[in-house]
């Protein structure tokens, strides 16, 4: 459904075209799409889906009877319950799926598809080193790559086609546990974690079948029921895609909004230096030069002294490219420290950058010395990706380059139920009784 996030393979709105679209505009594209215009007509909806699942379980017999007679013909009954599926998560997301109507459905739908598996195979899949390899055609080789070293997870559909089994979705996702999260929370009471959801991406033979919803609700389910009830989604997009994100995550009451990539994105080949760079850069020492064990030393120790060992978890020998990392002081007391890898696209990405108390003044400069190592070292089309929370940063990039890369996002927090929408299976039940 999304293309990649991957620079520069495909164009990105400029920050002038972002600027122009907002949360307003988004939620009248979601309107176009959504189903009926007044009360009424989302009752009857309601009503109709009822309807359609009751006639499913009429028929979901026969089709399992049928399989257990031939088991080499999975396709009929794995429509049938895709369908079931996709019924109940259109009844969660009618209300709302953190009402606890919408609870209730979320639930019965993954209890359908354990169902499902439970005597024919697997629908939905967490992604992992042993069949990740079927998702090869949904994953870019950056998400492949940060799913093996276990720095984001997924959940692949699966769906069968002359008795081949092929993946043919995936929903990437990290959680975070942070206190300091500055999202608003859909609970008062409870911060059991944020559900971040990073890449979403459906074959395009398979498209318009649901499997992105799917995706979406199992996820959103499995999160509810482990107590995750602060949901928040962001991509990178393209301009043509903004129609489909906001149908996507605004039927599931994502509420939606804009906004350009604060990391720093820029192209190797545009950047020259000046006295000012050149100067920030001198005294900065590269892992590199340490030699590899030695490096590996100076990171490890200087990660527990900042606190944020916990980086290191998955992350396999060689992943930090030592030529292109660096840091600011002695081996034994680092003052700032800059860590670079390569990703399979050729993009380098700075994963982390940090400084010790009073050392947040070298960071600039291990900034230009990354950037001029880079240079030297890559091809003039190679990107950089340079994570930015320092307002003097941002002049310093403009003294470097002129030509940033914005990247356009879409933005959506699942906001908590209004209290028309707050119903439970009871006040469906009267509510679709009164209006017979």
């Amino acid at each position: 459904m999304f293309t990649s996030t991957e620079y520069p393979k495909a164009r990105q709105m400029t920050t002038e075209e972002a600027l122009d679209i907002n949360g307003e505009e988004l939620d009248a594209i979601r309107e176009e799409y959504s189903t009926g215009k007044g009360w009424d007509d989302y009752v009857n909806s309601l009503r109709e889906s009822e309807q359609g699942l009751e006639e499913i379980n009429l028929h979901l017999e026969e089709y399992v009877m049928a399989y257990e007679k031939d088991r080499e013909d999975r396709e009929p009954v794995e429509s049938i319950y895709a369908l079931k599926i996709a019924l109940l998560q259109g009844l969660a997301k009618r209300l709302h799926p953190m009402s606890d109507y919408g609870r209730e459905k979320l639930f019965a739908s993954i209890k359908c598809r354990e169902e499902f598996e439970m005597f024919v195979g697997p629908m939905v899949t967490l992604i992992n080193k042993e069949n990740i390899d079927l998702f090869k055609t949904v994953l870019s080789a950056d998400i492949r790559e940060e799913i093996l070293t276990e720095k984001r997870f997924a959940l692949g559909a699966l769906r069968t086609r002359h008795a081949t089994t092929y993946g043919v979705g995936a929903i990437v996702y990290h959680l975070d546990f942070s206190l300091d999260t500055d999202l608003d929370a859909t609970t008062d009471e409870t911060d059991n974690g944020t559900l971040w959801i990073d890449w979403l991406f459906v074959n395009p033979q398979f498209r318009h079948r649901g499997v992105a919803g799917q995706l979406i609700g199992d996820l959103m389910g499995q999160m509810l029921r482990i107590g995750i009830d602060r949901m928040y989604a962001e991509f990178s997009i393209t301009i043509e895609d903004k129609s489909v994100m906001a149908y996507l995550f605004g039927s599931w009451h994502f509420d939606l909004d804009t906004e350009i990539d604060p990391d720093a994105v820029m192209c190797l080949g545009d950047i020259s230096y000046s006295e000012t760079v050149n100067r920030l850069a001198k005294g900065v020492n590269y892992l590199s030069s340490n030699g590899e064990a030695a490096g590996n030393m100076i990171i490890k120790k200087t990660l527990q002294r900042f606190s944020y060992v916990g980086y290191l978890w998955g992350v396999p020998a060689g992943y930090i490219d030592m030529k292109l990392s660096c840091y600011a002081g002695s081996k034994s007391n680092v003052g700032a420290i800059l860590l670079a890898h390569k990703k399979p696209s050729g993009m380098i990405q700075v994963e982390y950058i940090g400084a010790a108390p009073g050392g947040e003044k070298y960071v600039p400069g291990l900034i230009c010395a990354f950037i001029k190592k880079a240079t030297l070292a890559c091809d003039g089309d190679t990107i950089v990706r340079i994570p930015v929370d320092m307002e003097e940063l941002y002049v310093l990039f403009k003294k470097i380059t002129s030509n940033f890369l914005g990247q356009y996002l879409i933005t959506g927090l699942l906001v908590a139920p209004t209290a028309d929408v707050n119903l439970n299976a009871e006040d469906v039940k009267e509510l679709l009784k009164a209006t017979e």
